[in-house]
This record gives structure tokens, sequence and C-alpha cells, in this order.
């Protein structure tokens, strides 16, 4: 479609997508130079800490993202968050997003990989 929009929302969707990247990119042509998104995202660190690695894998979520790999996503195709707030449960983040010139290199801190990876690293599904 050649028509944009002041508000695109992106609700209990983006962790079922195949392609999320491609998906906010689209999502991105989409929006007006003033626009806003609104995007939730499941946040799988804080679901494996509660209940597990093994109840966090969940078929119907093909991807999974933390705050922070949500943060580069959302950085990576051209939104930035002016507003983040967790569930009370804090197991979700929504972000409200304006548009912005996209950071492809953008990517999650060696030390929270190298933590994560040392986290889960005795874990076994």
């Amino acid at each position: 479609t050649d028509e944009r929009f002041d508000l695109v929302s992106c609700l209990q969707t983006v962790d079922h997508l195949l392609d999320p990247l491609g998906t906010l990119q689209k999502c991105r042509k989409w929006i007006t130079p003033h626009g806003i998104l609104v995007i939730d995202f499941v946040d799988y660190l804080i679901y494996a800490r509660h209940f597990g690695i093994e109840h966090a894998m969940k078929i119907d979520h093909p991807c999974n993202f933390s705050e922070e790999t949500a943060a580069v996503l959302l950085a990576r195709t051209g939104f930035e968050p002016i507003l983040a707030h967790r569930s009370q449960d804090r197991r979700h983040i929504l972000f409200v997003c304006r548009p912005v010139p996209s950071l492809p290199v953008a990517m999650s801190s060696r030390e929270n990989v190298k933590a994560l990876c040392e986290e889960f690293a005795g874990v076994t599904p």
C-alpha cells in the first residue's frame, strides 16, 4: 500500500512472526514522519527465569526477545522508543516509538550476550 498512517500497532504479534525484521521494516514505510508505533514483546529472559527455559520455549513463538534485543530490533528498523512500560508480572514490555533513521548495525552488547550464555549454560531442556 502507498497509504501512510499516524499510528501503527503490533500487539501480541511480533513473537509469532517468522520475519520480525522484515515486518517492522514494512511498518516503518507505512508510518508518517510524526507517526507512532505501539508494539509489545514477551520478555523471554524474564519468562525463562520465572518458569524455566523448557517452559519458555513455545512452538508458536519462533522468535524470542529480551528488552535489549527488542530495542536492537527497533533501532535496526528505524524506531526509537519514547516510552517503555512493563506489565504487572514484568513478562511483557510495551514500547511506544517514533520513527528515526534506522541503525542497521545495532547489536546487543558483548557483555550481555556473554552473561546470558553463562546464565543458561547449565540448563538442559
